[in-house]
């Protein structure tokens, strides 16, 4: 009778890396509007004080949002202080870009995006393809 519970406990385990692997891959440029459009909104009182089912979506889309942004954005930096040719950034924000504005011209673009078909591709794809038009860098990329 114990081992029940053990296999119930092991299967949602198993099962829950296969789900978020889906999540991943299914992270388009409609779901990155939306969840980013929640942060650009978000009253962090709300967020964080509003028990209901509803804020708490709220919450985990706006942390979605500004997690993405921030390790999109760190990561870059991190690329643009190596001198390894092979590891350049994708774009030059200015240094210090506060999350909020670079989510709120996010949400602009790809709500221009939502006209046409782009926003079911790949939301870091377009998101990267955004940040290099709005912050270009100033050399190009050395050809491999």
């Amino acid at each position: 009778m114990k081992t029940f519970p053990a296999l119930l406990l092991l299967a949602a385990t198993l099962a829950a890396p296969a789900h978020a692997d889906e999540k991943v891959r299914n992270l388009n440029g409609g779901y990155l509007r939306k969840s980013c459009d929640v942060f650009n909104k978000a009253d962090a009182n709300e967020l964080v004080m509003n028990g209901t089912e509803d804020g708490y979506d709220k919450g985990i889309d706006a942390g979605f949002c500004s997690g993405f942004l921030l390790a999109l954005l760190n990561s870059n930096y991190a690329r643009s202080q190596t001198n390894d040719a092979n590891r350049q950034p994708d774009f030059c924000p200015p240094l210090n870009l506060p999350v909020l504005e670079a989510s709120k011209l996010l949400v602009r673009e790809l709500e221009k995006l939502s006209k046409e078909e782009r926003i079911k591709e790949r939301g870091l794809d377009l998101t990267l393809k955004i940040f290099a038009t709005a912050y270009p860098c100033g050399e190009a990329k050395p050809a491999q």
